[in-house]
């Protein structure tokens, strides 16, 4: 559901985003595109978040055998942590994404740089080791999948596409980007 989620915003916010570059529409019926481009980027953001804890909870609910450092890592209360962490995440993805704290893009960031990091040792360690974190069933493949999801987040992570847009207060220079594309010199997003 999440995936779905995710997706469909991603969706929206491409088609949305073809009327803001439109000539033949009014600058008003342009700003009303970059308003729901701006409402719809919020869900893949949201999603994003929740896959860990989801995630989590779903591996947490039978025992698998996985161990690390002799403790089974997957319990109820390591779920419990991994979601209040999750949600403290998410708070500071929508204040990120709302554009009110310097610092809350900057926390928001460093955790997905924090969880990329983590994703890429995790799949290092899991194509090493013999029995990574305790498993004997063959778990290369997690790690060969890791190794190939770790790059292409970072990369779709670290992206800033358009800032411009999904900014509340745009700088001089998105105004002169704006501008250029559009016929008067109104910015599209206030």
């Amino acid at each position: 559901m999440l995936f779905a989620i995710w997706l469909g915003g991603d969706l929206g916010v491409f088609y949305a985003s073809r009327f803001t570059v439109r000539p033949d529409l009014s600058p008003e019926a342009r700003s009303v595109a970059v308003k729901i481009m701006n409402g719809l980027d919020q869900c893949p953001k949201v999603c994003l978040v929740l896959f860990l804890p989801s995630g989590f909870t779903l591996m947490s609910l039978e025992p698998h055998g996985a161990r690390v450092f002799g403790m089974a890592p997957f319990g109820p209360w390591s779920a419990a942590v991994v979601w209040i962490a999750a949600l403290g995440w998410l708070f500071l993805a929508i204040a990120a994404h709302r554009g009110r704290s310097g610092l809350a893009r900057r926390l928001d960031w460093a955790v997905r740089g924090a969880l990329i990091a983590g994703s890429g040792g995790a799949a290092a360690y899991t194509l090493t080791a013999d029995e990574p974190f305790g498993v004997t069933t063959d778990p290369r493949w997690l790690g060969g999948k890791l190794s190939l999801c770790t790059p292409s987040s970072s990369a779709a992570g670290w992206r800033s596409g358009s800032n411009c847009v999904r900014s509340v207060r745009p700088s001089p220079g998105c105004r002169a980007m704006v501008r250029h594309r559009l016929p008067k010199p109104t910015c599209a997003v206030r």
